[in-house]
């Protein structure tokens, strides 16, 4: 981390001694340290350059062109790096190349291996595949396609449409450490030993592990990431999402989650037809169909520290008014207090102190609480006396 120190580094000055001391290091193939110290920056020099490349001015058009002079076969495969003006070599980046490779219908590109790994996204067709390691992985627009190293691997378009998608491997970082080396499969092709979608079958659940030996100690085996997953499982984020926050909206869901505003707009429009807007005074909202008629009103409930729920929107109006929320969330500082809820919103603030005779349960409300309120942070203490299998003694007044 630079600190914005002025102190001078390996300033050894040029005395003749000195100077001639390092000439007779070099002629042993010895380098002094504090050469090499000196001319160390104290910050983060990048070698690449920002550059663009369109997709509709170059890389499609130069693809386009490429159909008509490259044999994939030939040539081994019809791609073209996007390489950084700043690095002068086949890189994009300092450890990764990305390239589009365009596959025209019947054509293949032959099998091979090597010691970079590698994904694939499709950009432009559908349904052409690679096949690795003899598994067949079809392609379809926006799916992830993976290749571990020293996988044997393959291309080929079996549609009637040219297919394009985009290459990234890390072909810089494996030459930067001596690694980079490949092989040709004896034949062009590799045998399919598996059926379509056999391996997103086997191993695509994610919690469970197929019955069987164990396919390798290496990468995961699932080569498939399709796009049609990620959509249905940005929709069911978005309903456990509402079943704990609801209601609220999809800048609440991206602030909650991390995820981009645009694919919370994406989960909300998955789960449209289950939606019901309410209107409250942050304006329109959303909740599941039928929730807030199954919602118990009067619901209380003692909430511990950091308890996610009190993070679950953009902004902290649907749990608690700015003075409120000042309280909980320590003035600011970041620490989130254990909070009474009512339905929800926050009614106050609570802790705990160990006697000789029991757990105390400290109630310290906003306001002057409710009868009902009482009785239902009584319930709560007695909840938490049956955990923790020890007495409870709330103090509500």
């Amino acid at each position: 981390m630079n600190t914005g120190s002025s102190r001078p580094v390996a300033q050894v000055g040029s005395d003749p001694e000195l100077v001639a001391f390092g000439e007779a290091a070099h002629r042993h193939a010895l380098m002094p340290g504090w050469e090499f110290q000196g001319a160390v920056h104290d910050a983060p020099i990048p070698a690449e350059q920002a550059y663009r490349w369109s997709w509709t001015e170059v890389l499609r058009p130069m693809m386009v062109k490429a159909y008509d002079v490259v044999d994939p076969v030939k040539a081994e495969r019809r791609n073209l790096i996007m390489a950084n003006p700043g690095l002068k070599r086949a890189a994009t980046t300092e450890t990764l190349i990305a390239a589009v490779q365009g596959v025209l219908p019947g054509e293949i590109a032959p099998a091979h291996r090597h010691t970079a790994g590698a994904l694939r996204f499709m950009i432009e067709g559908r349904g052409a595949l690679t096949i690795v390691d003899g598994e067949p992985c079809y392609m379809d627009p926006a799916s992830l396609i993976l290749t571990p190293q020293w996988c044997w691997h393959d291309h080929a378009n079996e549609t009637d449409q040219p297919v394009i998608w985009l290459d990234v491997l890390d072909v810089p970082f494996i030459v930067g450490i001596n690694q980079w080396f490949w092989e040709p499969f004896p034949r062009e092709i590799q045998s399919r030993s598996r059926p379509r979608g056999e391996n997103l079958k086997r191993f695509g659940a994610g919690i469970v592990r197929p019955v069987g030996p164990r396919v390798h100690d290496g990468p995961s085996p699932l080569l498939v990431y399709p796009w049609e997953r990620a959509e249905s499982a940005l929709a069911e984020l978005a309903v456990r999402y509402l079943k704990a926050h609801g209601p609220a909206t999809p800048t609440d869901l991206a602030g909650w989650s991390g995820i981009r505003a645009g694919d919370a707009r994406r989960a909300w429009a998955g789960i449209e037809d289950r939606l019901v807007q309410v209107e409250t005074g942050r304006g329109p909202m959303w909740s599941l169909r039928g929730s807030m008629a199954e919602a118990p009103r009067g619901l209380v409930r003692l909430i511990p520290w950091w308890d996610e729920y009190l993070l679950g929107w953009k902004d902290r109006d649907p749990v608690a008014p700015p003075h409120h929320w000042r309280k909980i969330n320590r003035d600011g500082r970041g620490w989130l207090n254990p909070t009474i809820l009512v339905d929800g919103l926050a009614v106050g603030m609570w802790n705990t102190k160990q006697t000789p005779k029991a757990l105390q349960v400290e109630v310290r409300p906003f306001s002057r609480l409710s009868p009902t309120v009482r009785r239902g942070i009584r319930r709560e203490a007695e909840h938490l006396s049956e955990f923790l299998d020890a007495p409870v003694q709330p103090l509500v007044g």
